[in-house]
């Protein structure tokens, strides 16, 4: 199969965006990818804080998780393995699907395959959709007939005509995140609003602000996200753009599990422990 005929499939199974290449790594397994993008954008509604309850705290969701568009990722990912397999069969195990995962370096594949490419905020960039969605990667069993297949959303000039000592995305973190060597783990919001550190140091705290999950200021600031950029539909997990931090400190772990289960808040590396930390801290 050729990389052009697995991006019609992508495409027509709903991606924004699609793009394939062979594994690189000569003794690994898939042996090829492809990786798709799924737009979030950002034609949201802003927050709506209820304005009759003056005692209660609202932390804010950020717009990438009020829905579950990994779920819908890995759905139509699995579409396409199914099609693939009445083609090419094998084992289920034959066609992985990574979504949000840790196994494999999702941003590098993207890269490799030519989906994006990685912006000086460390996220994936095109020049149609900046940096406003997520991706989702197949893995197959064979080959690619015409391996390093192009999308045009690159080559692009990207992050080169922003001042790299003083870009916006670097310029809009308040914890200096951002460097020129690349990013900071400990010194970012979204890594600790994502349940990761033991703890958060107070630098860190006094620039959390009310989020309950999500920071967004790097591309918030990005000129490639300045332009309207409308988001694909989405049912899975929706969550609202605001909720009472105070309710989620006190909920029992059980009962938060089943309120965010199927949301993009209801993983096990998150939830409960995390979104109650992340609600403590709205609450300083």
């Amino acid at each position: 199969m050729t990389a052009a005929a697995l991006i019609e499939l992508a495409l027509a199974e709903g991606f924004s965006m699609a793009a394939a290449c062979n594994n690189e790594n000569a003794a690994g397994t898939p042996q090829s990818f492809l990786t798709a993008g799924l737009v979030y954008g950002n034609d949201h509604t802003p927050p709506d804080f209820p304005a009759d309850d003056t005692t209660a705290v609202y932390g804010i969701i950020a717009p990438f998780a009020r829905k579950n568009y990994y779920r819908l990722a890995s759905q139509k990912l699995k579409n396409i393995a199914q099609k693939l397999n009445t083609i090419y069969h094998g084992k289920k195990s034959d066609y992985p699907i990574y979504c949000n995962s840790t196994r494999i370096n999702e941003k590098h594949i993207a890269v490799e395959c030519g989906l994006a490419v990685q912006g000086r905020h460390s996220l994936l960039l095109t020049k149609e959709f900046g940096s406003l969605f997520i991706i989702g990667i197949l893995g197959l069993p064979f080959l690619l007939e015409d391996a390093g297949a192009s999308n045009p959303n690159v080559p692009f000039s990207r992050c080169n005509h922003c001042d790299s000592e003083n870009s916006p995305c670097r310029a809009a973190c308040p914890t200096g995140a951002l460097t020129g060597s690349g990013l900071i783990k400990e010194r970012c919001i979204q890594w600790y609003l994502s349940g990761h550190g033991d703890s958060v140091p107070d630098m860190v705290i006094q620039h959390w602000g009310n989020r309950l999950y999500g920071c967004t200021l790097c591309q918030d600031a990005c000129p490639f996200n300045q332009k309207t950029i409308q988001g694909v539909e989405c049912t899975i997990g929706q969550l609202p753009a605001v909720m009472d931090v105070g309710r989620i400190v006190q909920t029992p772990d059980d009962e938060l599990k089943k309120l965010f289960h199927g949301t993009a808040l209801g993983g096990s590396w998150l939830c409960p422990s995390g979104l109650k930390r992340s609600a403590a801290i709205c609450l300083q």
